[in-house]
């Protein structure tokens, strides 16, 4: 029996990079918390990030926290947090890639 081993290099350019960490931090926010195996405090929830029961402080605090715990390759610079109607709330998080110190914005909405 013959068997071949393949070795694929891949290499992150910077807009791979840019989505890798983009999708990183969709999974984290929007993961709710007990979701994850082995990992009680992983995750925020859209319910608790979208839906209204927290405050902005908290809502800050809580996506700071979580990405600085989980998402190693930002800094957090700062988390807005509009209601535009009723019902309806935008949570911003502005952050820092530390490999290229470029600047980035998120915005997550229900």
């Amino acid at each position: 029996m013959n068997s071949k081993t393949i070795t694929t290099t891949v290499r992150l350019g910077r807009k791979a990079l840019e989505e890798s960490i983009r999708d990183n931090i969709r999974t984290i926010l929007l993961t709710s918390r007990g979701e994850v195996p082995y990992r009680p405090r992983f995750g925020l929830g859209a319910e608790r990030l979208l839906g209204g029961g927290m405050q902005s402080l908290d809502i800050a605090y809580e996506v700071a926290d979580q990405l600085a715990r989980y998402e190693k390759r930002i800094k957090v610079r700062q988390v807005v947090t509009t209601e535009p109607e009723p019902g309806r709330r935008e949570v911003a998080i502005h952050y820092e890639i530390l490999s290229t110190t470029e600047l980035q914005t998120l915005t997550i909405s229900n």
